[in-house]
């Protein structure tokens, strides 16, 4: 396992995304005004809607769907680095309805409805993707 590991340092912020803002869009723009090029992601709270997708390994595509709320986010968990210079988040979501059926999957994007309460942990060594043929996923580098 030692050629898939990096060690790095950290910070920790804590963060938050008020009502009728974009999550995904946020929590870019944050780390982009920031200089931040590698942070691990965790948080809570609730959406009006959010646009879930699951990926299908043997077609190399995703399957898309959009949930109205209200949703509780359950647990919101995944990380942000760049690509080719462009920031990146890779997040997934477990969501409850109202009769508190739990669904989840990747966060394409979503609108808080009340609020959104993030861990940012951020690392001293940036979190780089390169697209792996084999996968048809853009995977983080190691190494």
């Amino acid at each position: 396992m030692s050629d898939t590991m990096h060690e790095c340092d950290s910070d920790i912020l804590i963060a938050r995304i008020n009502k009728g803002e974009k999550v995904i869009e946020s929590i870019l723009n944050f780390c982009k005004n920031s200089g931040i090029e590698g942070a691990w992601i965790s948080g809570i709270g609730a959406f009006a809607s959010a646009d879930l997708a699951l990926y299908n390994l043997a077609k190399k595509e995703y399957t898309k769907k959009t949930f109205k709320g209200p949703l509780e986010v359950c647990s919101l968990v995944g990380n942000v680095g760049t690509m080719n210079n462009e920031y990146l988040a890779h997040i997934h979501v477990v969501l409850s309805d109202k009769e508190m059926n739990a669904f989840g999957g990747h966060l394409e994007e979503a609108t808080v409805a009340a609020t959104c309460e993030l861990k940012v942990e951020i690392f001293d060594h940036p979190i780089v993707r390169k697209y792996d043929e084999k996968i048809g996923l853009n995977l983080i580098e190691i190494g």
